[in-house]
């Protein structure tokens, strides 16, 4: 094969394995802006949070306090205005990023609150679902810790039982209610959101059992 030759195919080749290389990037999205951050918040079901907002203020509160380790965004953001800039930058992404992806979740959209993101939760009205959260409460009197001493410490922040007797289950429930109807109002910007919603999948259910 003379040189020509060689080189004709080897850039037939080329052009060819390029050309496979973008149909292939395409079809993943790469190149294609459907595949934004932006848009895939809209197929979520968020709404991109537009700049004069009032819920900016809340967010930047949040977003600013000391206990905020893992949810920033990359650069010195040391005001609202920055961080809208911030969230118009990354919104327009078009490479898979989860962390940017979260992060843009929490403080570039309109607030939504955690009970929107947990199926089958338990109606925190007095009287309602009596059965389920009876069951809730049994598993969650054996969370209790230390057994024998005070203070006692219970699965979730906050909620502690009366000592679990037939007379103090009607109040027991109502307490365990009250904890799950303060993390089904957290907003996606608070901190403890996503811990929110761990708690409410595994106290806030009926998992039958």
């Amino acid at each position: 094969m003379n040189s020509l030759l060689a080189k004709s195919i080897a850039l037939a080749c080329g052009a060819s394995a390029a050309v496979g290389g973008g149909i292939l990037a395409w079809s993943k999205g790469l190149f294609s802006n459907s595949k934004s951050i932006k848009n895939k918040l809209i197929s979520e079901k968020y709404q991109i949070l537009k700049s004069d907002s009032t819920h900016w203020t809340k967010i930047w509160e949040q977003y600013q306090k000391g206990e905020n380790k893992d949810w920033k965004f990359k650069g010195q953001i040391n005001s609202v205005e920055r961080l809208k800039t911030a969230c118009n930058q990354v919104i327009e992404e078009s490479r898979e990023n989860q962390s940017l992806y979260k992060n843009a979740s929490k403080w570039c959209v309109v607030p939504r609150k955690a009970e929107e993101f947990v199926s089958g939760l338990l109606d925190v009205t007095e009287g309602k679902d009596g059965d389920a959260w009876g069951r809730v409460l049994t598993r969650y009197e054996n969370t209790k810790t230390p057994k024998s001493r005070s203070p006692t410490k219970y699965a979730l922040e906050g909620v502690l039982l009366s000592e679990p007797n037939e007379n103090n289950k009607a109040d027991n429930i109502k307490k365990l209610q009250g904890g799950c109807s303060s993390r089904r109002s957290k907003l996606t910007y608070e901190l403890d959101f996503d811990s929110s919603i761990k708690e409410m999948e595994e106290w806030c259910v009926d998992r039958g059992n």
